[in-house]
């Protein structure tokens, strides 16, 4: 302890302003306790620089981001925000552990104080953020040392630290949730600003739900109307946190765990929100209350005209159609954001026909690949000529291969493939080595052990596809790099964790809802 007070006094201070403080807070809450929370953020960011030293390719702001999240960390202990102790609740109901990656017992874990695990947490996920390497290993020494003197600073901190009142009436009182758009706020605030969830790659995010938008409404669109839609959609839609569960699993989740009754009466409502991407929707009737339309599989679904400006309710007549995005609260489903209503009535059938088409091409495109690969899913290929004589690709002219792999795949070697759900195959060069499927000619277990981790937490890999490598246990030799720890333990520990570890390293995408 004594030797962590002198690296305290030793360290010199990052300036972090109020301002930079404030962004993790829901927009426009402003707490008394602003101006001690930043300055505290600022000694321990030099604390942290002053530790890592050269050891993490870490710029200052990237120091300052981290120091703020821990700083953030530490008030949401103090006044019971909820925002950690919701993800070790929905932690442990997903996983069925006790915690993510340390060794643990629940009794040694305390919901309204810092505890030394979480800290360590808090900086391996920060600094694999920063890291150039794959994926750290959240087992690593220095970062277990550094998390030890952080943990004892906070503790020291939270004797003394004021509350945030400001903050705590902001998400826990229950009548401003009767506002859906206040509750799209809080959303957007845990999917845009919180030092959990926040999303971190911003941009992918809005591009991925603006290619919705234009597959669906073209160009002839006003870009603020635009900007609102995907913020709207945003809020609702992105897979968050290291759980990559939307903003409305971790608020409902908060509100749980909450001392507030009439909060907690809003949190099974609020945790079952659901959505609909962007999609035209038939006005099937229209009554004093609501509406109702079709969708294109043709169910009815019933909705209110809030949050839609009472100026455009006289727009929603049968016949007509509206083009938007939803989201189902207590029952009913309202627009979200964006939304535009044809100035005449249209037929209906030839959307719902085409859907329907669209749906039996997957169907057709996904039987014929399966019935190609002898029943099964996942498979090996020599090359791309091997690959594509055994679908009878060679004869397509633009055979459906998921566009998330490679565009230069002629040279490709020792291919790993699956089928998806639509009928599209992914594709993965150089990746046949490090899966155990039965009879694979290429498998390695030194590549399986190096590499193979990469194919379950990288990008180029579908969901589907990572979920049936863990389902069938198709990587039983990988492993996280690590000096310290033997193989067998590496590999024990990485089936133990990857199906989180798969989780917090895709989250950052938008869920997409069709019909």
């Amino acid at each position: 302890m004594a030797k962590n007070s002198k690296l305290r006094k030793a360290s010199k201070n990052i300036l972090v302003p109020t301002v930079r403080w404030r962004e993790v807070h829901p927009m426009g809450v402003v707490c008394r306790s602003d101006a001690y929370y930043a300055k505290m953020a600022g000694r321990m960011a030099g604390m942290i620089r002053d530790m890592i030293g050269n050891a993490v390719e870490a710029t200052e702001d990237d120091i300052v981001d981290v120091a703020v999240e821990l700083a953030a960390y530490l008030e949401d202990k103090i006044n019971g925000i909820n925002l950690w102790n919701a993800f070790i609740a929905l932690y442990r109901e997903k996983f069925g552990r006790v915690y993510p990656f340390y060794d643990v017992r629940e009794d040694e874990l305390l919901d309204d104080e810092p505890n030394l695990p979480d800290v360590r947490f808090i900086l391996w996920r920060a600094f694999d953020r920063i890291s150039s390497a794959s994926l750290l290993n959240p087992l690593t020494q220095p970062i277990s040392t550094l998390a030890g003197i952080i943990h004892d600073f906070l503790m020291d901190e939270f004797e003394s630290a004021p509350e945030s009142p400001e903050f705590v009436e902001a998400i826990y009182t229950a009548d401003k949730y009767d506002d859906v758009i206040y509750l799209r706020s809080m959303c957007s605030w845990l999917a845009a600003r919180s030092y959990l969830t926040a999303v971190y790659d911003m941009e992918y995010c809005f591009e991925k739900i603006f290619d919705i938008y234009k597959s669906i409404v073209g160009d002839n669109i006003n870009e603020m109307m635009l900007a609102y839609g995907i913020e709207a959609y945003f809020a609702f839609n992105a897979e968050i946190g290291p759980l990559a569960l939307t903003a409305p699993a971790w608020l409902g989740k908060m509100m749980e765990l909450s001392g507030n009754e009439a909060v907690r009466k809003l949190a099974p409502g609020i945790s079952a929100i659901r959505t609909k991407t962007m999609l035209p929707y038939d006005i099937k009737a229209v009554g004093q209350d609501g509406f109702k339309v079709e969708s294109l599989a043709g169910d009815i679904m019933e909705m209110t005209f809030d949050p839609l400006p009472e100026n455009v309710w006289s727009d929603v007549r049968v016949g007509h159609q509206i083009i938007t995005t939803l989201f189902e609260y207590n029952g009913k489903w309202k627009v979200n954001g964006m939304s535009s209503i044809t100035p005449k009535k249209m037929d209906f059938s030839p959307a719902k026909a085409d859907y329907a088409k669209r749906l039996d091409s997957q169907k057709n495109s996904y039987d014929w690949n399966i019935s190609k690969n002898n029943g099964s899913r996942i498979g090996v290929a020599a090359d791309m000529k091997e690959l594509k004589a055994r679908f009878g690709l060679d004869k397509v002219k633009n055979p459906k291969i998921d566009e998330s792999v490679s565009d230069d795949l002629d040279n490709a070697k020792e291919i790993l493939y699956f089928i998806n759900d639509d009928g599209s195959m992914s594709i993965l060069p150089d990746c046949a080595p490090c899966v155990a499927i039965p009879d694979n000619p290429y498998y390695n277990v030194s590549e399986a052990t190096a590499r193979g981790a990469m194919i379950l937490c990288g990008h180029e890999s579908s969901k589907e596809m990572r979920q049936y490598i863990m389902d069938n246990g198709l990587m039983p030799d990988a492993r996280l790099a690590s000096p310290s720890i033997p193989d067998s333990e590496a590999k024990t520990w990485f089936a133990e964790n990857v199906p989180f570890l798969v989780a917090l390293t895709h989250s950052d995408d938008v869920e997409v809802n069709m019909p």
